[in-house]
């Protein structure tokens, strides 16, 4: 079983491929597929994130390029010739593929250590840029209120200033109408005096023309 799966390691490539579904090794971040992983950088999207091959290789100290690294350390513990092994009996058959390959296991660590690390310092960018993207979006905000705001007071300054402006038109127009009623009684007043009886035969005349003025001033 180990000369099968040693011989198995050595037909494959050292740097596998982050798309392959690994089964995750102890201690290991999850891996994922580079193509699933971010959005197009489009305007009003969230900014695409770089894959994890992408982000071990532009570490500052980036994992050796060794035939043995972690993710082939992965990669053995989920191959199908060790499926339905209990789990100390799959860590011993790859132990023994790697001692028998002549890998140093301290190497296999330092090498899951770089990766987490870069994984990390990924992350910690990450959320500063995040941080920073919601700080200035918070500030257009508070930006943007602020003009709501002043806007706002501006309508309602012209709105009061309307219903006030109303409000003197209405009050202007009463005054106009308590003046007309004054004029009409000064010209009821004036009308009675010319009905009074008086000789002649102009009196039937004006007391008609009286009574209709009178009508009319009443109403």
């Amino acid at each position: 079983m180990v000369r099968r799966l040693f011989q198995l390691s050595l037909k494959r490539n050292g740097m596998s491929s982050l798309g392959h579904d690994l089964e995750e090794a102890p201690g290991l971040p999850p891996f994922g597929n580079p193509a699933s992983e971010g959005l197009p950088a489009n305007e009003g999207q969230p900014q695409g994130f770089d894959s994890f091959e992408e982000i071990y290789r532009k570490a500052p100290a980036n994992p050796p390029q060794t035939a043995y690294s972690i993710l082939k350390v992965a990669e053995m513990l989920s191959s199908p010739h060790l499926a339905g092994m209990p789990a100390e009996a799959r860590n011993a058959s790859v132990m023994m593929a790697l001692d028998a390959a002549g890998v140093d296991v301290k190497d296999v660590l330092q090498d899951a250590m770089l990766r987490r690390r870069a994984l990390d310092d990924y992350e910690e960018a990450q959320q500063k840029k995040l941080q920073e993207f919601e700080l200035a979006k918070l500030a257009a905000n508070r930006i943007l209120q602020a003009e709501t705001d002043r806007i706002a007071a501006e309508h309602m300054a012209k709105i009061q200033s309307n219903v006030d402006e109303i409000a003197r038109h209405q009050d202007a127009f009463r005054a106009w109408q308590k003046r007309k009623q004054s004029v009409l009684n000064t010209l009821a007043g004036a009308s009675a005096c010319c009905t009074q009886p008086s000789g002649g035969g102009g009196g039937a005349i004006s007391n008609g023309l009286g009574t209709a003025m009178e009508r009319a001033i009443g109403r």
